[in-house]
């Protein structure tokens, strides 16, 4: 039993078994496990994709069926959050809308990452016209307004769930991009990856073996708060019509549904629902990514 004391002690930072070996990323995890805000946070999220994702066992109702007998009712123990002006369940589409919006918003992170990552590479490694060159793209990509420039593409493109990871993806890579690349430039005069290079071993190899992995920390939580990003941009698409179209159901379009002044006026279950799980998804991420960034940071001691 007091092995078992121990142990339970030495997880939480407390002390470590005598002879134990602790990882760089046991010692993350616990200083991650500190932060009761970020852990409160990474549960809240878990537990709202699990619903999403299990939404056909959950609800008994279609996300696009139509009843027009049904329209506009207030919240009711058939319908918890009531019914749009199509009668169709409000809860029913919030479940199925945070799928959406979450599946979206991991996409479009996994697009500008590759992006990102790929160009800091080359940029921060092989420096010279190469550098010049992938930083004064980056530039001309952060001049022009985000919202200005997918509101545009998402015109002369059809809307739709595809095209809006695209937009998103190839328009939010410069910071991930700048980041790695600022990583790189203060590694790769480093003593080991001077001897790598004496070694003959290629760039690709290098970057792949030795840089990568010392700078996955800002990267991870990079890639963490961009998830956020994806899903303020989604709903804000979607709000204008120019993202996930009806009977497809996200956050961004309930919202956009419920515009009209009736809606906001007298029925506030179209629109309080959907505007909180934003926001709730939105924070929590936030704090997850700064618990990441405390954890993964080893200057910070708790």
């Amino acid at each position: 039993m007091s092995k078992f004391w121990e142990r339970l002690r030495a997880f939480h930072g407390r002390g470590k078994l005598e002879g134990e070996y602790v990882s760089v990323a046991n010692l993350s995890w616990r200083k991650f496990c500190r932060n009761r805000l970020a852990v409160f946070s990474l549960i809240v999220l878990v537990l709202i994709a699990v619903i999403s994702f299990l939404a056909p066992l959950i609800t008994p109702y279609s996300y696009s069926e139509i009843d027009l007998t049904l329209a506009r009712q207030p919240p009711s123990p058939e319908h918890i959050l009531g019914t749009d002006e199509y009668g169709r369940d409000m809860l029913t589409r919030l479940i199925y809308g945070g799928r959406v919006s979450m599946t979206m918003a991991l996409a479009a992170m996994l697009l500008q990452l590759v992006i990102g990552v790929v160009l800091g590479c080359l940029a921060g490694y092989f420096g010279s016209w190469v550098d010049a060159f992938i930083m004064r793209l980056t530039d001309v990509f952060m001049c022009f307004p985000f919202y200005i420039m997918a509101v545009c593409l998402a015109a002369i493109v059809e809307p739709g769930l595809k095209n809006l990871v695209l937009i998103i993806g190839f328009l939010s890579w410069t910071g991930i991009c700048r980041i790695v690349r600022a990583e790189i430039l203060s590694l790769k005069e480093n003593d080991y990856i001077l001897a790598a290079r004496s070694l003959g071993i290629r760039p690709g190899a290098i970057i792949r073996r030795h840089i990568l992995p010392n700078i996955l920390s800002p990267i991870l939580v990079a890639a963490t708060l961009s998830i956020a990003g994806g899903i303020m941009s989604e709903a804000s698409m979607s709000f204008l019509n120019l993202g996930v179209r009806t009977p497809e159901s996200s956050w961004g379009n309930m919202l956009s549904a419920a515009q009209s002044m009736q809606a906001l006026v007298s029925e506030w279950w179209r629109w309080v629902p959907p505007g909180l799980m934003i926001v709730i998804v939105v924070l929590s991420i936030n704090y997850v990514g700064e618990g990441l960034r405390n954890a993964l940071d080893p200057r910070i001691s708790n």
